[in-house]
């Protein structure tokens, strides 16, 4: 099932905007500000119900209106369905499918796995630890149904450990905590691991359709704490530095994972537009895994493909990803370098002003 058409209303700089989608492959055109990278975040708004910019509601929410609307049709060979998510500035949604009420996102029939590629994404690995976590979050998510539910626990726990470390005197006061916590950490990192592990022939896999400097590229996952000693009694030894801190310094909120060049990291030795495709080719492979993995429809994002890729590469990632089945939105200011890539109807180039 492919989004078929979008319109948005009251979102960002769109006061009313729609457009037909193709089912494969789509070019969204225009100059900076012209509301690009609106589109896209609107599509995965209606997959996630969030946006990957903001967290508040104000912030996507156009200037002096009192909510937003963001509306699609999806068809598949044997079944189309309408969906409405309407977002008010008090931060309340009400989610319609085919015009019935649905309580959340989660309950839609149609409800695609979202793959948004940053424009900045490489500088956005290399800054922060939290944005790394973001990719592994989405590609073990989306890999076993069960990961969400133990990361939220996880999550719910580590909240009860730190809200303890203030109060706490001791560490038999977050000894509690300290049990709980360790047993809820251990699921979390077992998925993670077993993400990794069935991750890295497909990362293989993409590194040789599009990296020349393929050799010497390793892929490594850090859990957060050491694994090979007992996690509850590494959270007792840290216990005085965690109260100091008033938070939990080891555990999977901290896991994190590095992609390095000759052991060195790719920010040393790779320049701006190497480090972007091997970023792209990390995000390649989850989405060969995903569907490898089960038949999940699945819309693709990129945000200004083109920069920073030299031309070459432009046309060795548009050519990957146009013989994968999923459906593509790409944005980009200069639509002349992909225009004998696409071999496209018109319906696919979509011009902002």
């Amino acid at each position: 099932m492919t989004i078929t058409s979008l319109k948005i209303d009251q979102f960002r700089c769109f006061t009313s905007w729609s457009s037909e989608l193709h089912p494969t492959l789509n070019v969204i055109v225009g100059q900076n500000g012209s509301g690009k990278t609106s589109v896209l975040e609107s599509i995965y708004y209606l997959a996630y119900g969030k946006s990957f910019r903001h967290r508040s509601a104000q912030a996507i929410i156009q200037e002096q209106q009192a909510h937003l609307t963001i509306q699609a049709n999806c068809t598949s060979q044997t079944e189309t369905c309408h969906i409405a998510i309407r977002k008010t500035q008090e931060n309340s949604s009400t989610i319609r499918e085919d015009g019935d009420k649905v309580n959340r996102i989660s309950q839609l029939s149609y409800r695609p796995a979202v793959c948004y590629l940053d424009s900045d994404l490489h500088r956005l690995y290399n800054r922060q630890s939290s944005e790394r976590r973001k990719i592994l979050d989405w590609g073990a998510f989306h890999y076993c149904e069960q990961y969400a539910k133990d990361w939220r626990n996880f999550q719910r726990i580590l909240k009860q450990r730190n809200a303890a470390l203030i109060d706490a005197y001791s560490i038999k006061d977050t000894q509690v905590w300290d049990r709980q916590l360790s047993v809820a950490a251990q699921l979390v990192h077992e998925h993670r691991t077993t993400y990794f592990q069935s991750i890295r022939p497909y990362f293989e896999e993409a590194l040789i359709a599009l990296c020349h400097f393929k050799e010497g590229i390793t892929l490594d996952y850090h859990p957060g704490w050491d694994t090979s000693q007992c996690f509850e009694q590494q959270l007792s030894e840290s216990f005085s530095r965690d109260k100091l801190g008033k938070i939990t310094h080891l555990g999977p909120q901290r896991g994190d994972f590095s992609l390095k060049y000759d052991n060195k990291k790719i920010s040393e030795r790779r320049s701006q537009g190497e480090q972007k495709i091997l970023l792209y080719t990390l995000r390649m492979a989850q989405i060969l895994l995903l569907l490898e993995q089960k038949p999940t429809p699945l819309i693709v994002l990129i945000d200004d493909i083109i920069a920073e890729i030299d031309i070459s590469r432009q046309k060795k990632l548009l050519g990957f990803l146009k013989n994968l089945p999923v459906q593509l939105l790409v944005t980009c200011t200069n639509f002349q370098h992909l225009h004998n890539e696409i071999e496209a109807p018109s319906q696919q180039i979509i011009t902002l002003d």
